[in-house]
């Protein structure tokens, strides 16, 4: 009795007579029209008529918000949903986190509440818990979180007739977990760095050279400014892994591509730096957990998941990985493909197979790939993204992306020789933090017209990417060559015409690509759960659309 009405934003829009709505048992958000009900169905699989059929979920522990999809057995999208840090939670963060100076952290807990929020939107839009066979997920990379003594067994024992976050309040050793935005720790970078024998020796040695941003130098400065919080310390577990804990009951570990970050492994090992980690902590070891291969199991929901929400006993939970390399699996890619992430930071990432005396390579994460372990993925991490771009549109143009685009429409590709450089917050690559602005005359000025202030804005954001690609040797031009853009910015399809113009190369996006990293995990939870390789499930991704 139902008439198809259409799709909106990803919800499939029905139209039920009410004479028809007791046969539905249907309680989801509804308009009325003439004799009709309107409904704005989230859920698409309430319309299919196998509701047996496996669904894989992916979350996403991003910096401002944690985002779910859900996959069918083909791997099609039949459910998202996603809670904000700043919105949904009353912790007073800004952009999801709280920023003193150079000192950026987040609270653990809002973490969890969000979680809660969360999984009570799925419960309150009847989402089928009972159908999930399997379930992976992302996070911000490089934060770090600190659980206490007394954790294990508070997540072993959680009562499903409570939320969680109420329950954790007494897990964490300390409150406030240090994010990827931070920059305090410059001291620590060179005293770690000098320890080993310069920044090129960690780089060979952990995968890249140490970051303000990095875990190991983060735990440095908690271990001399919070001594006492560190001995309460019994297991540290980045962003990622903690995510996962939270769904298995568990002290989860880290996998070998989001470990990475941490400068803490050996990465020709793949175990924890013994070296490293004592020069550290002679008890440092001690509290970090077990580093794994991306593609294995964590173990099962927990039976507090499994009461409360009801989700299989038996339900699959693949081990979370960082947000970067998720993405990666959630792209079609080919080996050749330079993807340029625009998230709360921008990205630039790629295989660097040929690249490996590049001396551009000193300034990169290089990743373990999470679908090819074999394979080591090349990142570049600029701190001024998305959040620089939204600053320039609430500034310049009534925070209407609307008028961005159009302001960047009156001016011409290249500026007419007008550049900016926009570091509102310290970067990573160049290490200043300012503005400066520049005319065709390369004199100094103060401030630029609305049109020309955000091509130079994205013109500069942009020709740093390239400069960075042509130092590592890389030829744009040719004729397999694309860019794959991804992250929140990539729908804004003015943006990446820029990107195209300043690259010189085919930008490419993908439908969803918002939701990579979510989407990554979703495709790595069927992936470990099917037993089959990767490419068995590759073949069944949307290919990249221009």
């Amino acid at each position: 009795n139902a008439e198809y009405m259409g799709v909106y934003d990803d919800h499939l829009i029905l139209a039920i007579p009410e004479s028809a709505l007791s046969a539905y048992h249907l309680h989801l958000p509804a308009y009325r029209y003439h004799r009709y009900m309107i409904f704005y169905i989230c859920a698409v699989y309430s319309t299919m008529s196998n509701n047996t059929e496996p669904l894989f979920l992916g979350f996403d522990f991003s910096t401002q918000q944690i985002k779910v999809i859900a996959l069918d057995n083909s791997l099609r999208s039949v459910y998202s949903n996603a809670a904000s840090f700043d919105d949904d939670t009353q912790y007073g963060t800004r952009s999801g986190c709280h920023t003193n100076g150079l000192v950026v952290t987040a609270p653990t807990l809002m973490w969890v509440e969000t979680l809660d929020v969360l999984l009570g939107r799925m419960s309150a839009d009847n989402f089928p818990f009972h159908r999930v066979v399997a379930i992976s997920g992302s996070a911000q990379q490089h934060g770090s979180v600190y659980w206490n003594q007394n954790a294990s067994k508070i997540l072993a024992d959680l009562d499903p007739k409570q939320l969680m976050k109420p329950q954790l309040t007494n897990a964490f050793s300390i409150e406030n977990s240090p994010i990827w935005m931070d920059a305090s720790t410059a001291e620590y970078c060179e005293a770690l760095e000098s320890h080993v024998g310069g920044a090129d020796v960690i780089a060979k040695v952990t995968g890249m050279r140490v970051f303000e941003r990095c875990t190991a130098p983060q735990i440095m400065k908690i271990i001399k400014e919070q001594p006492e919080r560190y001995k309460q310390t019994a297991h540290i577990g980045m962003v990622s892994s903690f995510g996962c804990s939270l769904l298995t009951g568990t002290l989860a570990a880290i996998d070998w591509a989001d470990g990475v970050g941490t400068n803490l492994i050996d990465t020709e090992r793949r175990i924890w730096h013994r070296a490293i980690c004592d020069y550290i902590s002679p008890t440092l070891r001690d509290k970090l957990p077990l580093l794994v291969e991306p593609a294995s199991s964590a173990g099962t929901v927990s039976r507090y998941l499994s009461a409360r929400y009801g989700f299989p006993p038996q339900c699959v939970v693949v081990a979370f990985t960082g947000d970067n390399p998720s993405s990666l699996a959630g792209l079609h890619a080919s080996p050749t493909d330079v993807f340029v992430s625009l998230g709360t930071s921008d990205t630039v990432f790629m295989c660097t197979t040929g690249c490996a005396d590049s001396p551009a390579l000193l300034d990169t994460m290089g990743f373990v790939n999470p679908v090819d372990s074999t394979q080591t993925v090349s990142m570049l991490v600029y701190k001024n993204g998305s959040l620089a771009r939204q600053r320039v549109r609430d500034s310049m143009c009534n925070g209407s992306w609307e008028e961005f685009n159009e302001s960047l429409s009156k001016s011409p590709v290249g500026n007419n020789g007008n550049i900016g450089f926009y570091y509102y917050d310290m970067e990573v690559i160049p290490h200043v933090q300012g503005v400066w602005r520049f005319n065709k005359e390369a004199q100094k000025v103060s401030q630029f017209a609305p049109e020309v202030e955000v091509r130079a804005l994205l013109e500069s954001q942009f020709l740093s990417k390239r400069l960075f690609c042509e130092r590592l040797g890389l030829d744009l031009l040719g004729p397999s060559k694309r860019i794959v853009a991804t992250g929140g910015a990539s729908v804004n399809l003015s943006i990446l015409r820029v990107l195209a113009d300043v690259m010189g190369t085919p930008v490419y996006g993908v439908e969803g690509s918002g939701n990579s990293a979510a989407l990554g995990a979703a495709y790595r939870a069927k992936h470990v759960w099917s037993g089959s390789d990767f490419t068995v499930v590759r073949e069944m991704h949307p290919d990249s659309c221009c």
